[in-house]
């Protein structure tokens, strides 16, 4: 799956990027310009995503930074905190986890 975004860390404008594969726990993002230098692992990211004409933030911290091999992308590895990781399973409701049958 590929999202657009607009996503922020400690700078005070928003990055525009794309979400390339994305869990229940976290993403990765590959940003449609260059990343900068100074984004790094343990910094806290917002990333924007609208759907359905709204807009929703999921907030998260960088946990690696690097080249994806799979999306032949460099990007971050983001893991999404309590309330990102609820919302993207609201968003994405195929990352929900099926009940265990008895």
């Amino acid at each position: 799956m590929r999202a657009a975004v607009l996503w922020q860390n400690r700078r005070p404008e928003p990055m525009p990027g794309e979400i390339c594969d994305v869990s229940a726990q976290g993403l990765f993002i590959v940003s449609t310009s260059a990343i900068p230098d100074d984004v790094g692992v343990g910094d806290a990211v917002k990333i924007t995503l609208r759907m359905q004409n709204q807009d929703y933030v999921l907030s998260g911290v960088v946990r690696w930074r690097g080249f994806h091999p799979t999306h032949q992308a460099i990007g971050c590895g983001i893991q999404l905190d309590e309330a990102g990781a609820e919302a993207v399973v609201r968003l994405f409701p195929v990352l929900q986890v099926p009940p265990v049958s008895a």
